[in-house]
């Protein structure tokens, strides 16, 4: 009697302190004494408490009826947590405890195969992400992309569900009507009246919205839709198929919190004095895939760019970048490959922080110097395989000394230059000189950089006789029975 009390208490001790010992890790438990019916997700959700469970197999059923089940976790002090709570009688199913002993130590995995695991699940994630189309499901800011979920708004239902379909638009933000998500066949569904209902439903949630006529049903004829129903509409994407400046106008003048506009494919038709309509105090930001004169428009412009493929902007002249000079907030110029553009041009920009002209060779030293001189807040100036030569980084080296906000001057010039500008041996420390390799000028950096101990486990017998208290356990012989600022080559802020 004395000698199997004593065995009682000191067993547990002793297989805690295996369970604890780094060269013998128990991640596997045995798990037993259910009542009534169990199924797997119940075990991975009462065990996933003390941990990751990376492996849940049951429940089986041996051959004296008997039900048990095997959980894996990644980490064994979560299976020694597990196992505590078990020998406390905390662990319940059906309001009886669960026995919770660790599995035989030959069973137990390794860390090769802790990895195998772990890589097949993130296998089966990955097939169940490319089955599941991927849809943000934010609350707060719901996204609806593409037509094809939107090709029809039925009504012919009650009026109960007729009023909960009315009010379910709230959470949608961001609505995307520039793809295809199908096929273009299926995308002509979308007709005026379809466009009409929906925008009529979210528009006053919309704070994004991108529309495109062209392959679909809708016409232009729909655009005054949105000016009427999205009033805080911040950014606006568009792409039209044919002339539609009247419908503009109306959107134009309507939307009052508008900060970004982007306009793709424009062609002749254009107008650019509807830009003029666009809210003053809130605009921010254009994009636009033409270039023309602006006369009296003043927005709050920031960025101001062309895009590296855009067409027709090789026209611009010193008049259309004169007329910049009324953007007060403008802080960012790319005139990049601009070659009509002089030097003369860009003196009165005093507001700039940064400027690209690179491969403008009629810039020349006179209009740079000034802009130097006078724009107190400049900080990056690609002069790149320009006309200038080394009298503008002296000028730079000076005002730079000079300068009493502490800011950098970056100047992007051609190894020539820099070569044969000799300094005064003392440069500015608030002055940064690049030579720019003309060999990679224009390519892209996705073209220069190609994107392509096991512990030991000894084996050791737990016994059973120090469970007696679990009257259905007849012993391990039935537990086996059965059965996841770089432009890179192209500019961030475009507007023409």
């Amino acid at each position: 009697m004395f000698e199997e009390k004593s065995r009682v208490d000191v067993f547990p001790d002793s297989l805690e302190f295996r369970l604890q010992r780094p060269e013998e890790p128990v991640r596997k438990l045995y798990i037993t004494n259910f009542r009534g019916k169990v199924n797997r997700k119940f075990l991975k959700d009462t065990f996933s408490v003390y941990g990751q469970v990376i492996e849940c197999r049951g429940p089986f059923t041996n051959v004296k009826k008997h039900k048990y089940a095997f959980i894996t976790f990644l980490n064994p002090e979560h299976a020694l947590k597990a196992f505590k709570d078990g020998r406390k009688k905390k662990v319940l199913f059906n309001n009886r405890p669960l026995r919770v002993v660790p599995s035989f130590s030959y069973t137990q995995p390794s860390e090769n195969d802790i990895e195998n695991i772990l890589l097949k699940i993130s296998k089966t994630v990955k097939k169940t992400h490319e089955k599941i189309p991927i849809q943000e499901t934010k609350r707060v800011d719901q996204k609806i992309e593409g037509i094809d979920y939107l090709n029809r708004i039925d009504d012919d239902i009650c009026k109960r569900w007729q009023a909960v379909s009315e009010r379910c638009w709230h959470d949608i933000k961001t609505l995307d009507l520039s793809k295809i998500v199908r096929s273009i066949k299926k995308a002509k569904k979308l007709k005026n009246v379809s466009f009409e209902k929906i925008i009529k439903r979210c528009g006053r949630f919309l704070t994004t919205l991108k529309f495109s006529t062209r392959h679909f049903g809708c016409n232009a004829e729909v655009l005054p839709a949105i000016g009427e129903h999205c009033k805080n509409i911040t950014r606006l994407t568009l792409q039209l198929h044919k002339d539609s400046n009247k419908e503009l106008a109306k959107v134009f003048a309507k939307v009052q919190k508008l900060q970004f506009l982007e306009i793709k494919d424009i062609r002749k038709y254009f107008k650019i004095e509807n830009l003029i309509l666009l809210p003053h105090d809130t605009i921010e930001e254009i994009r636009l895939s033409t270039l023309q004169s602006y006369n009296s428009f003043q927005p709050r412009l920031g960025y101001l760019g062309h895009p590296k493929a855009a067409v027709n902007c090789s026209s611009v002249s010193d008049h259309g970048i004169l007329l910049l000079k009324t953007l007060r907030n403008l802080e960012v110029l790319i005139l990049d490959e601009i070659y009509e553009v002089t030097d003369s041009a860009l003196q009165g920009l005093v507001n700039l922080h940064e400027l690209h002209c690179q491969n403008c060779d009629r810039v020349r030293d006179p209009g740079i110097i000034t802009l130097i001189q006078t724009a107190h807040n400049l900080r990056f100036l690609n002069i790149f395989n320009t006309g200038i030569t080394t009298d503008v980084l002296n000028t730079a080296d000076t005002i730079t000394k000079a300068r009493t906000n502490n800011l950098k001057l970056h100047l992007v010039v051609c190894p020539m230059v820099l070569e044969n500008w000799s300094g005064d041996g003392d440069s500015s420390p608030l002055l940064e000189i690049e030579a720019k390799d003309i060999t990679v000028s224009d390519i892209s950096d996705e073209f220069l950089y190609d994107d392509d101990d096991v512990y030991s486990v000894n084996i050791w017998d737990f016994g059973i006789n120090d469970f007696d208290e679990y009257d259905d356990f007849d012993g391990y012989d039935d537990i086996y029975g059965m059965d996841e600022i770089d432009y890179n080559g192209e500019n961030p802020f475009f507007i023409f």
